[in-house]
């Protein structure tokens, strides 16, 4: 949970939209994939399929939310396929979004 919130609160801004590209694609090289190795490190070791191990926990949610970011293209200046070198956290987070807890949380929103 603490990773993926270092994963928003660490990402650059900045009002000049070149420095922000230049800033987020040397995140993206470094901090994100070093954050995003530990995700997917961290979904090896719990055996999934969730990257806390068996039961969806707060901290599927959060790491869900950065990769779903990235996938999204919601990211600025990180390319949606970015994720793709991780294969198995973009599954596992495809679990989370298709969890019935997820689900039925969505749908009680509506």
């Amino acid at each position: 949970l603490d990773v993926a919130a270092d994963a928003f609160t660490k990402m650059p801004t900045d009002k000049d939209e070149e420095k922000k590209k230049a800033a987020r694609e040397e995140y993206a090289a470094g901090r994100l994939k070093a954050y995003m190795n530990i995700f997917n490190e961290s979904l090896a070791a719990n055996g999934g399929p969730y990257v806390s191990g068996k039961t969806l926990t707060i901290a599927d949610l959060a790491v869900d939310g950065v990769v779903s970011m990235i996938t999204s293209g919601n990211f600025d200046y990180v390319d949606p396929s970015y994720a793709d070198e991780w294969p198995a956290l973009v599954t596992a987070c495809a679990l989370v979004k298709d969890s019935e807890l997820v689900k039925s949380y969505a749908a009680a929103k509506a």
